[in-house]
């Protein structure tokens, strides 16, 4: 089985620590599939510092159990952690002049190139915009595919010969609150 390469921008991991509305599901789909072995997410070393305080975003607090938690997260073995070397340095350094990519966000995206990836997740909408001019296809995160329902009739089905035909009771609507019946309020 071969393991899809997916890199994760700052903004994805704090998504997901911060349980940003309208992201976190989409990042929790992500990390279950790479906790499978269908996913490795690849990130810069520069996120190790970066996910505590992204500018715009609320800084993670500095207690010790989220210290530990977002520690022991960046140690799972679906992660692997670019580094920010020389070539990396000067390749984002190129990004910034020629491709008019912000310097953090060159960073980034150097780090995906010199790693191989050629999926970049972000929520940087300015930063999608970029992806064909580095060759990478840059989005957000995917949203959680939603479960397929079966189309035909059940495989296995016991065949009724002979047996009479009924038609299948209609499913009654429920039955809406009264502005008087307070049962159904929390």
């Amino acid at each position: 089985m071969s393991v899809e390469l997916r890199y994760w921008d700052s903004n994805a991991f704090l998504a997901y620590f911060q349980e940003e509305e309208g992201r976190v599901d989409s990042c929790e789909a992500v990390l279950e599939e790479a906790e499978k072995g269908k996913i490795l997410i690849v990130t810069s070393a520069l996120t190790l510092a970066e996910v505590l305080a992204i500018r715009g975003k609320e800084r993670l607090p500095p207690n010790p159990i989220l210290k530990k938690k977002v520690i022991d997260f960046f140690k799972n073995e679906y992660i692997a952690v670019q580094n920010v070397t020389r070539e990396v340095a000067e390749l984002a350094r190129d990004l910034v002049w020629d491709k008019g990519i912000k310097p953090k966000d060159a960073v980034h995206v150097a780090s995906a190139i010199a790693a191989g990836v050629t999926v970049f997740e972000t929520y940087d909408k300015p930063l999608e915009k970029k992806g064909g001019k580095v060759g990478l296809t840059i989005r957000e995160p995917p949203e959680r595919p939603q479960p397929s329902l079966p189309l035909g009739p059940p495989k296995n089905k016991p065949k009724t010969e002979g047996a009479p035909r009924t038609e299948p009771e209609k499913a009654k609507p429920p039955k809406k609150p009264s502005a008087h019946d307070k049962s159904w309020k929390l």
